[in-house]
């Protein structure tokens, strides 16, 4: 049995930082073409926090601490937890829950929290939403107790704890790598939006927030000799973005959800349609539930658009905050305007006044193979998305 790291994190001076990573090997042909492989198909987690000690409490952790760089250490996953509305009472071997989340299996190594307490549990046998744990004792735990995933790993071989006032309060910065392969199972969860064989990610970004774009041209070659005239190449014929947001304010439901598609993405291995969240087109005719076209305001569109490889998708978001996605497949002229011809119809009439915008939806990769959730407070996230755009090729299966 693991021993139990006890000191959690004070999210008043800074906030509990998990992070997963996965390791993806990335081929780029000299024309910009991708071949990816996942080198990892579980993410390695990590957790850093700070927490302050003192007096006894500081005793008792430079006691722990001889011994506890080189020991296996449990500690909680402080942002999934159940609340114990009845407690656990002394002898009990079991707890009635609302709902059984899905980290709680058979089997799986749980972790009672209350206050300064803490005590692990195994899971026997869920039936219903009774769930059975192999271990009891007489401790009785009270109502609001929290329930954890029990996650069991290693702190960092350096661990920074400076003494920060003169009562002797240390602050510690915990830094502890989860155990891979002993860490609770997580649900993937299943694609909401799908498009011509991938998945359509439409988590909006805080938009009080910057939202950083740098427009790449990959691959460019010189001949140069120092003087004169230079050469230039261009062997890959299309230009890419490099897009990041932040994601904040979420839940833990929506925090959740963007863990999920994370993982389902497996980091930067998978690829996506997002839209570019920018008016990129301007409409200028309703959408019908039996028609293919939308027109769209000056004939650059077509001019510039047709045969990319690049911008093959649109999205439409309507006021209401839905989108309607759909790939493109011609873009023509008429008059001042280009019309966009998509390849099924939009199933729904929408009048220009419930447009909100139109949007490119190319498709995109993760731009690292690293996603880091900081948590200033229990119950909401702070995350950042990096992207990198890619050519809308077929879809390899």
């Amino acid at each position: 049995m693991a021993t139990i790291f006890p000191y959690g994190p004070n999210i008043r001076r800074a906030p509990y930082v998990m992070s997963r990573e996965y390791r993806t090997e990335i081929i780029t042909s000299r024309a910009g073409k991708e071949q990816r492989r996942a080198l990892r198909q579980t993410p390695r987690k990590r957790i850093q926090y700070l927490t302050g000690v003192q007096s006894s409490c500081l005793r008792a952790f430079d006691r722990l601490m001889v011994t506890a760089q080189r020991t296996q250490l449990a500690i909680p996953d402080r942002v999934r937890f159940v609340r114990l509305a009845s407690g656990l009472a002394g002898g009990n071997d079991s707890v009635v829950l609302d709902v059984v989340p899905s980290w709680i299996s058979v089997g799986a190594e749980l972790m009672l929290v209350n206050g300064s307490d803490h005590d692990t549990r195994t899971v026997s046998d869920i039936t219903g939403t009774t769930v059975t744990f192999d271990e009891f004792d007489s401790v009785t735990w009270p109502a609001g107790t929290r329930l954890h995933p029990s996650l069991r790993g290693y702190l960092d071989a350096s661990i920074d704890a400076p003494i920060i006032s003169q009562r002797g309060v240390v602050d510690v910065s915990v830094a502890f790598d989860v155990d891979p392969g002993l860490e609770p199972v997580e649900d993937d969860g299943a694609a909401a939006v799908t498009l011509a064989g991938r998945e359509v990610f439409l988590k909006r970004p805080n938009r009080w927030l910057p939202i950083s774009l740098k427009r790449n041209q990959d691959g460019v070659g010189n001949v140069d000799y120092g003087f004169g005239r230079v050469q230039k190449f261009f062997p890959i014929a299309f230009s890419t973005r490099l897009w990041e947001a932040g994601y904040t304010g979420c839940d833990f439901d929506h925090a959740d959800e963007i863990r999920q598609f994370f993982d389902r993405m497996q980091g930067r291995r998978g690829e996506f349609y997002m839209p570019t969240w920018q008016q990129d087109l301007v409409p200028v005719s309703a959408l019908t539930s039996a028609g293919t076209t939308i027109t769209v305001s000056g004939t650059e569109t077509d001019s510039v658009y047709s045969g990319s490889t690049v911008f093959k998708a649109i999205g439409v978001r309507k006021t209401d905050g839905t989108w309607i996605t759909r790939t493109v497949s011609d873009i023509g002229t008429s008059g001042l305007n280009s019309v966009i011809t998509v390849g099924s119809a939009w199933g729904q009439n929408v009048a220009v006044a419930d447009i909100d915008r139109v949007s490119w939806l190319p498709v995109w990769r993760f731009a690292t193979d690293i996603l880091s959730m900081s948590w200033p407070r229990e119950d909401v996230a702070e995350i950042n998305l990096s992207f990198q755009m890619l050519e809308d090729l077929t879809v390899e299966i």
